[in-house]
């Protein structure tokens, strides 16, 4: 009920809150005029809150349903550039390849899909970006180069080289036990990535298991870590992966 929502909104005293909530509102209720106006209206106000990565978002969001492409371009570039809440970027990524897209620039499209199907497997807009791409633009992202892993290599290619670090992996039945903690680093539909994150995981020193989830409609190869007796083991281990650019997840079964 955004209409009442937003009347109780509009009555609100503080003002930051206030304009926060409106924006948020008018943005659900499809208002994307009056949602920018209260976004921009919030982040004039509020220097340093972590809302503001939500404001602009909302803004370029609403330029990009005002089919206002280059708005709403230049705005998820900034945002990227400056996000606080690095959870964001994924969904930023998205959105300003699906801006490039319905504009007509397949080509600057694909490097931003590329991006999401290559580093954010982990994401929920994995999916989304795997449904917008065809078969052809798929198999074009996968022989592409990927550079946040040659980043990391010195001289040999990377997948010739994967059996260096090649380590044994236990298997699911003494892997996956009930009450204990795990990290999932990554989703993939093709196993030539899900062996290069297991590469990257086991140059760490830390072992890793691929496994076939059902997603929908669709089976990934997953990349999971453990068992941890306690959360705070599986922390310390996903920190590890942080400072690798390695995105990550905990769960316990």
């Amino acid at each position: 009920d955004y209409a009442n929502a937003i009347s109780i909104f509009s009555q609100l005293k503080n003002n930051s809150t206030k304009n926060y909530w409106l924006s948020l509102s008018y943005f659900k209720d499809s208002k994307w005029r009056k949602s920018i106006i209260y976004a921009q209206k919030y982040i004039s106000f509020e220097k340093n809150s972590p809302k503001k990565d939500q404001c602009y978002l909302i803004i370029a969001s609403s330029y990009q349903n005002l089919k206002l492409y280059e708005k709403a371009i230049n705005t998820f570039k900034f945002l990227l550039k400056n996000v606080f809440d690095l959870h964001f970027i994924p969904e930023i990524t998205y959105r300003l390849g699906l801006c490039y897209d319905l504009k007509g620039d397949s080509l600057s499209a694909l490097e931003q899909y590329s991006k999401i199907i290559n580093f954010y497997s982990y994401s929920p807009f994995f999916l989304k970006t795997e449904n917008r791409l065809s078969q052809k633009d798929k198999k074009n992202i996968l022989k592409s180069p990927i550079p946040e892993v040659t980043r990391i290599k010195t001289s040999k290619n990377i997948s010739n080289n994967y059996s260096q670090y090649k380590m044994k992996t236990p298997s699911e039945q003494k892997f996956f036990i009930k009450g204990k903690y795990y990290i999932q680093a990554g989703a993939y539909s093709n196993k030539k990535y899900a062996n290069i994150q297991k590469m990257k995981i086991a140059k760490l020193g830390i072992k890793s298991l691929i496994k076939a989830k059902q997603y929908g409609k669709k089976k990934l190869l997953t990349v999971s870590l453990g068992p941890f007796n306690s959360k705070k083991i599986a922390l310390e281990t996903n920190r590890k992966l942080k400072k690798q650019n390695i995105k990550a997840y905990i769960y316990k079964l």
